[in-house]
């Protein structure tokens, strides 16, 4: 009796050890099916985010044109577009979420002097010399001035050195061959029909914008004069059938005002969001890139939709926003 006790207790115990190793097994196949869906899931959205990136960078090709030229100057990064379009970002905070903007005018200016050796000196003499390792031996001032649509960038740095000054010369000489070059394609896109009746051919390319902004430099090196850059940009313009002297002013502070953007600038429009799609982040997002309003504001608007998200803005960045909100599968409409 006893035997067979001991002989059922073993089967038992030796049942319990199989249902537990079988119960683990499955819960180690069920574990690796939730990894295998959860990768799934991420490379699924990856590849959603890859494609929306990839669509949006089209878009911005299409719309803003390559870019010309990306440079650091007085703590900001500042890229040119050949479609006279221009971000200017923080280096890490807002980098790649800084809006696009109508250029319409540059300046750029710097003053540095070398201190006075007897001034350096004496400073030494009161601060143990620290002065000759902490600060620099210049003082002075770069200002650059961009002129947008939107906004006026005012980018300042105190005792700039070469590359500083460098790189302000080489944004500024970049924008203003932009603003040339685009005045005049405004021009010649304007010119009329001859008294034959033929129809203007169709206006070169931008590709001359490097060989404007290769003169500019050379002027502001001081190897070319005022009169023999005049002269070299107007053959430049000539050749690529433009007239070189209409369309804009040949000062150093540029500007340039496209008549049928002025217009449509002055016709200011609200954006309304009629339904937002899961994605809701990228939404709100996309709203805070093109509106000053906070997170919370932000995610207000959206999870009370339909809401008005701009309020009178012209209709050119109106466009833009709702293609943006567009691309997300949101519902977007201009009043």
């Amino acid at each position: 009796m006893a035997k067979e006790d001991k002989e059922e207790r073993d089967r038992v115990k030796a049942e319990a050890r199989l249902a537990r190793q079988q119960q683990r097994s499955l819960d180690r196949q069920q574990r690796s099916e939730d990894r295998q869906d959860r990768i799934r899931i991420q490379n699924e959205e990856k590849e959603k985010q890859k494609e929306l990136k990839a669509a949006r960078e089209k878009r911005d090709r299409e719309r803003y044109g390559k870019l010309v030229l990306e440079e650091y100057c007085a703590g900001k990064i500042v890229r040119i577009y050949d479609k006279c379009f221009v971000r200017v970002s923080g280096v890490i905070i807002g980098k790649n979420d800084a809006p696009y903007e109508k250029l319409q005018a540059v300046s750029g200016d710097a003053d540095v002097a070398k201190k006075s050796g007897l001034g350096r000196a004496a400073v030494a003499g009161m601060t143990m010399g620290a002065n000759l390792l902490f600060t620099p031996n210049k003082r002075g001032d770069l200002y650059l001035t961009i002129v947008t649509s939107q906004r006026t960038h005012l980018l300042h740095m105190e005792a700039p050195n070469q590359s500083n000054m460098k790189s302000m010369h080489k944004i500024a000489t970049t924008c203003k061959a932009i603003l040339d070059a685009t005045a005049a394609l405004h021009v010649s896109v304007e010119t009329k029909p001859d008294s034959s009746g033929d129809i203007p051919s169709k206006p070169p390319s931008t590709d001359f914008v490097e060989q404007l902004q290769k003169l500019a430099e050379l002027r502001h090196s001081g190897i070319l004069s005022e009169a023999e850059f005049d002269l070299a940009k107007s053959r430049i313009l000539g050749s690529s059938g433009f007239d070189g002297t209409s369309g804009f002013n040949n000062d150093d502070n540029l500007r340039y005002e496209d008549p049928t953007t002025v217009e449509a600038e002055q016709q200011l429009v609200d954006v309304i969001l009629l339904d937002a799609p899961r994605s809701l982040i990228e939404v709100i997002k996309t709203i805070r890139q093109y509106t000053s309003v906070g997170l919370a504001e932000a995610k207000n608007l959206v999870d009370n939709c339909p809401s008005k998200i701009a309020d009178q803005i012209d209709r050119e960045t109106a466009i833009a926003f709702m293609n943006d909100l567009e691309i997300l599968q949101a519902h977007v409409e201009i009043r």
